[in-house]
């Protein structure tokens, strides 16, 4: 059995919150990373989930880059925001309640941060019934504890109609796709985040993807799953050129490789991160990513990486 496909898989990004020497958050950076994603044409953004580094930044940074991001995309992305950091129940339902003030499209409820490992969907659904009219989603964040929920988790959740997105990480196909029929009929959009298994949960109706090579080739990412005027050689070879430079990338010093590959791009962005106590990117990393984005292709504009990779695998001169 097949599941019904969706017309579009959307794209979801997680951006990453540029931060300067002193660790404050820098807010023109920001300002630019917000229009590269709307200029992509992606559908939504992720605010603050593990690659926007939210575990690490007290909460008032959290409040502030929400509101700056919500008022600097007017309207041209959907907006979703992690909201429980850190704390006992009632400390993130008030965290949850705070961070909805700011008026994102829903607010995503971490597992990882959940204080009792063994009660995740009681208390998922303690939250639900404490935090009003706000729409939530879920996370399987894998830190600092990878937790993650069954089908009939997710069934019993997405049944209560107030969760609306879910950001699947098994890395598995059959529990994906069970998580996948077992929101259907609901509101709850069960997104794949990791970039091997999309193949094939594009074929079971993936509705969307949000994974980390989004976050660094958005129009890319976006072409592979809906241009579909590119051949199945051109979408494989794709498909296979941006998994290398995802290994590259999230091999050592991420999210700050992340941030460096889009500085390479242009984007005015630092490359310190919270994590690893402000850590940024060696030189060494540094020359061995930009030689391998450089020799792959991906460096210029997506249009022309795009036409030449179709060129060299149809053998047809551009």
């Amino acid at each position: 059995m097949t599941l019904n496909k969706p017309s579009r898989c959307e794209i979801w990004p997680v951006p990453p919150v540029p931060f300067t020497d002193a660790q404050e958050v820098d807010f023109e950076a920001l300002d630019q990373l917000t229009d590269f994603y709307a200029q992509s044409g992606v559908d939504g953004l992720f605010l603050l989930a593990l690659s926007g580094e939210g575990l690490e930044q007290t909460e008032q940074q959290c409040l502030a880059v929400c509101k700056h991001v919500l008022r600097r995309n007017e309207g041209r992305m959907r907006l979703v925001t992690g909201g429980n950091f850190r704390g006992e129940l009632p400390y993130q339902i008030r965290q949850i309640n705070k961070i909805a003030e700011t008026r994102p499209d829903a607010v995503v409820v971490m597992l990882s941060t959940l204080p009792h490992r063994d009660r995740l969907v009681e208390d998922l659904l303690e939250i639900a019934r404490q935090t009003a009219e706000v729409p939530l989603g879920l996370y399987e964040c894998p830190y600092p504890e990878h937790r993650l929920l069954s089908a009939d988790d997710v069934r019993r959740l997405a049944d209560t109609n107030r969760f609306v997105f879910m950001k699947e990480t098994s890395r598995n196909r059959q529990q994906y796709r069970a998580k996948l029929e077992a929101a259907r009929g609901t509101p709850m959009k069960v997104f794949q985040a990791n970039f091997g298994q999309l193949p094939g949960s594009m074929e079971d109706g993936c509705p969307g993807f949000c994974g980390i090579i989004a976050n660094v080739f958005p129009r890319l990412t976006d072409a592979f799953c809906n241009d579909h005027g590119l051949s199945e050689s051109v979408r494989q070879s794709l498909h296979e050129t941006l998994s290398q430079i995802l290994q590259l990338m999230t091999q050592r010093h991420y999210p700050a490789s992340m941030k460096y590959m889009l500085a390479l791009q242009g984007l005015k962005i630092n490359t310190r991160s919270l994590m690893a106590g402000g850590e940024t990117i060696d030189a060494e990393a540094k020359d061995r990513l930009r030689t391998a984005a450089e020799e792959m292709g991906l460096l210029q504009p997506p249009e022309d990486f795009l036409r030449e990779l179709s060129a060299s695998i149809t053998g047809q001169p551009h």
